[in-house]
């Protein structure tokens, strides 16, 4: 079950939970009815199959997104729906709150996340973006000429 989906559903929680969000800040509120339709769908469809044939309606409900969501069956169609869901939370966020740092993160979490899926889309495996990381680390001390911190480079 991903993280980023949990962890929105919580957040976009916590934030419902505030009824009286609808009439302060009606915006956000709406978003984060969004956020959380939005990530528990993320935790229903990456939740272990066991878990989701235990409830009827999840397993109802996983099927009609897979009908009706194609998208979200294929790595690049889930990729930017996790980036989708990050700029959501980008364009909620405040810096005034300790839970706007949470959402800051929640957004660059999912980013990152989709980045990554849209990556293996195309080829571009994680493993390999760090192999790639890493030659070009040697590459820039091999032109500079000094071997200075790559032995953490060799060790990992």
């Amino acid at each position: 079950m991903g993280v980023g989906g949990v962890g929105s559903s919580v957040v976009a929680g916590i934030h419902l939970a505030n009824i009286f969000g609808i009439l302060t800040h009606t915006v956000q509120y709406v978003m984060c009815g969004y956020l959380l339709i939005f990530s528990l769908t993320v935790v229903i469809f990456e939740g272990k199959v066991e878990w989701i044939e235990k409830a009827a309606f999840l397993l109802n409900y996983q099927e009609l997104l897979i009908e009706k969501a194609k998208f979200l069956s294929e790595v690049l169609g889930r990729g930017l729906f996790y980036i989708f869901i990050s700029t959501l939370w980008f364009s909620t966020f405040s810096l005034t709150s300790i839970m706007g740092y949470v959402q800051l993160g929640l957004g660059g979490y999912l980013l990152l996340i989709g980045a990554l899926h849209v990556f293996m889309h195309f080829g571009i495996m994680p493993r390999e973006v760090v192999e790639k990381v890493r030659a070009a680390r040697r590459a820039s001390y091999a032109a500079v000429g000094t071997r200075e911190n790559t032995s953490d480079v060799e060790r990992s």
